[in-house]
């Protein structure tokens, strides 16, 4: 692509088998790092950045280490590849709607505003989730299913649906699905 992407996802981060979500997220970021290993091999990195880098998958590093982890790898594709990584985050409301304790929160907020305020290391940031974003952000924009001037990024578009149906030997009668689903 053109621009390198840091994905997390929070899909994970919450579990009743973990002993907090602290913990998931955790696990998320050192997956995130696992997927840019490749930055352990950059000229244009430093021997301590390369250590942070192989104690932030081993699972070694700090807390604090974690919480701005995302702003960390953001700067550290910058110097290696010289081009600003786009940042996603995939479902970053989840382990907010969850009950969680204060640190806890305190912990995804951290990393959050830090991944994402004043970050000039990332191209664009991009959130995704069903809950508005928490105070704290700068310039976000909100786009939804019912925003009618993005509505063709959400759902399937009538051909889509026609394939669909197709590709799983449907039966039925379309445009009853199309009726109800709007195509």
């Amino acid at each position: 692509g053109q621009y390198p992407v840091i994905h997390l996802d929070f899909k994970n981060a919450y579990s009743d088998t973990l002993m907090n979500t602290t913990d998931g997220i955790i696990d998320a970021l050192k997956a995130t790092y696992k997927r840019h290993e490749y930055l352990l091999s950059s000229s244009q990195l430093s021997e301590k950045e390369k250590q942070l880098i192989a104690s932030l998958i081993d699972g070694n590093a700090s807390l604090e280490e974690y919480a701005t982890s995302l702003k960390t790898i953001s700067e550290l594709i910058l110097k290696s590849e010289n081009i600003s990584p786009l940042l996603l985050i995939d479902e970053y409301d989840l382990p907010i709607m969850s009950e969680q304790s204060q640190k806890e929160i305190d912990f995804i907020k951290r990393l959050l505003s830090s991944a994402l305020k004043g970050n000039t290391a990332i191209k664009k940031g991009v959130l995704i989730g069903v809950m508005k974003m928490f105070s704290g952000l700068n310039n976000l924009r909100t786009y939804g299913i019912l925003d009618k001037n993005h509505a063709e990024y959400f759902g399937f578009t009538l051909e889509e649906t026609k394939q669909i149906l197709s590709d799983y030997h449907f039966n039925g009668d379309i445009n009853e699905v199309i009726h109800w689903y709007g195509g």
